[in-house]
C-alpha cells in the first residue's frame, strides 16, 4: 500500500516572488503542518509558484537550496504544485486572465517545464510521484482552436520524461477541467485525451500526463463525483491529484438571487450553472450573466465560488461539500490510484468580504484539513 498525502494549496496566500512563498511557509504552512500532522510526521505542502518565483528559483540554485532547507527545518516537504495561475492571483481583478497564457502559448509551456524541474529537485525520493496541476486548454468564450495546446501538452509530457531520466523523479502534469473552459466536463476530458492520443501521446508519455480532479468544478457541472472518477479510470486516464473543494448552492428564487448578487465580486470569475426542473442546464461565465437569466423557483443554482468545506448551510445558502462524504466516491478514488489530495479553497479573502465572516485564514485552513481528513481522505484510505 503506497502512501497518500493530504495538504492545502498555497495559492490561498498573496505574493508572486520566492520571498513571498518562503514567508508564507514560515507564517502558515509550518505552524499548520505542526498542528495537523499526525505523530510528528513531516507535512507535505501544496506549493503554488507563480512565474516570478519559478524564474527566481531557476536562475539561482542557492535560492532553491534555501527553500529546501526552510522546508526541512520545519519538517515539511513538497509533493505537489499548483502551476495554474501564472501571475498575480490576489488583490487585483483576475477573471478570465487566470487562463493566460493559455496552453497554445510557448510561455505557458516553458513556465510548466521550469516548474517541473523545480518540483523534481524538491520531491523526496520516498514519494511515488510529484504532481503539478495546470490550466485547461482554453476558455470557451475566446473561441480559439486548441490544436496548438494539444501539441504543447505532449511536448510537456516529453519534457517530464526527460525529467525522470535526469532526476529519477516522476512528475505528472495534471490538467484541471474548469467550468466555462475546454475541457470542463468529464466527457470533454475523455474526448480531449482521445485527441491527445491521436496526436501522439503514447502510453509511455501518458505516464506523465493526467487529470487534476477538482470536486467543486465537477459539482458545478451537476456531475456525480463517483461516476466521473470511474469514467476517467475506465478510460485509462490517471487522476494524479484531487482538489477537495465545495461549490455554492442556492435555489433560483428571489431570495436565492439576492444572496447570489451578494457574492458578485470583481476578483475572480464565478461561473454559474442553472439546472431547470426539466433537467436543462444553462451555463454562465459569471454571476451578472446568471442574474440576467429568467428565473424558475424550482431550479437550482450552482456557483463556482469556493465555500469552506466545514461551513454548514445557513438558511438557503448551501454547498456541495456533502457530496465528498459519499461512500462510492471514496471507493472510486481508492480504485483510481490517486495519491495526492489537496484542499483548494483559495477564496478566503473574498468569502469573508461577501459573507461577512471574520474567519482567521490559518484556523480556516486547519478546519478544512480536519474536515477533509475525517469526511473523505480517511475513507479513501479505508477502501484501499
Amino acid at each position: 500500500m503506497s502512501k497518500k498525502y493530504l495538504t492545502y494549496c498555497m495559492n490561498v496566500h498573496k505574493g508572486e516572488g520566492i520571498g513571498d512563498v518562503m514567508q508564507a511557509i514560515t507564517d502558515f504552512a509550518a505552524p499548520i503542518g505542526k498542528e495537523f500532522s499526525l505523530f510528528g510526521e513531516r507535512f507535505g505542502v501544496g506549493l503554488r509558484l507563480a512565474a516570478k518565483a519559478v524564474d527566481e528559483l531557476s536562475s539561482n540554485p542557492f535560492l532553491l537550496q534555501a527553500l529546501l532547507q526552510l522546508m526541512r527545518s520545519n519538517r515539511l516537504f513538497a509533493f505537489t504544485m499548483n502551476a495554474f495561475p501564472f501571475g498575480t492571483f490576489h488583490g487585483v481583478q483576475v477573471k478570465d486572465e487566470v487562463y493566460r497564457p493559455a496552453w497554445d502559448m510557448q510561455e505557458r509551456l516553458e513556465y510548466t517545464k521550469r516548474s517541473a524541474n523545480i518540483l523534481a529537485q524538491l520531491l523526496p525520493e520516498t514519494v511515488e510521484y510529484g504532481s503539478i496541476s495546470t490550466s485547461p486548454a482554453n476558455f470557451k468564450a475566446w473561441n480559439e482552436p486548441h490544436e496548438k495546446a494539444i501539441e504543447n501538452y505532449i511536448l510537456a509530457a516529453k519534457h517530464l520524461q526527460g525529467v525522470e531520466e535526469r532526476f529519477g523523479k516522476r512528475i505528472v502534469l495534471c490538467i484541471e477541467a474548469e467550468p466555462g473552459c475546454y475541457p470542463e466536463t468529464t466527457p470533454e476530458l475523455i474526448d480531449f485525451f482521445r485527441q491527445l492520443r491521436a496526436a501522439g501521446l503514447t502510453p509511455e508519455l501518458e505516464r506523465y500526463l493526467g487529470v487534476c480532479f477538482d470536486t467543486a468544478h465537477q459539482s458545478v457541472e451537476f456531475e456525480n463525483l463517483a461516476d466521473s472518477v470511474r469514467q476517467l479510470t475506465a478510460n485509462g486516464i490517471f487522476i494524479g491529484k484531487v482538489q477537495l473543494s465545495a461549490a455554492m448552492v442556492l435555489p433560483d428564487t428571489e431570495e436565492g438571487r439576492k444572496i447570489l448578487a451578494q457574492y458578485n465580486e470583481d476578483t475572480y470569475l464565478h461561473q454559474v450553472a442553472q439546472r431547470l426542473s426539466n433537467g436543462v442546464v444553462n451555463r454562465c461565465d459569471d454571476i451578472p450573466q446568471a442574474l440576467a437569466l429568467p428565473s424558475e423557483d424550482a431550479a437550482e443554482l450552482r456557483v463556482h465560488f469556493h465555500v469552506p468545506l466545514y461551513i454548514a448551510p445557513t438558511g438557503i445558502l448551501g454547498s456541495t461539500a456533502e457530496e465528498l462524504k459519499a461512500a462510492d466516491f471514496a471507493q472510486a478514488l481508492a480504485a483510481s490510484g490517486c495519491k495526492h489530495f489537496e484542499c483548494e479553497t483559495y477564496t478566503w479573502e473574498v468569502w469573508n468580504t461577501c459573507s461577512g465572516a471574520t474567519t482567521d485564514i490559518k484556523e480556516g485552513l486547519l478546519g478544512e484539513l480536519r474536515w477533509a481528513r475525517e469526511n473523505c481522505f480517511s475513507k479513501v484510505i479505508e477502501n484501499e
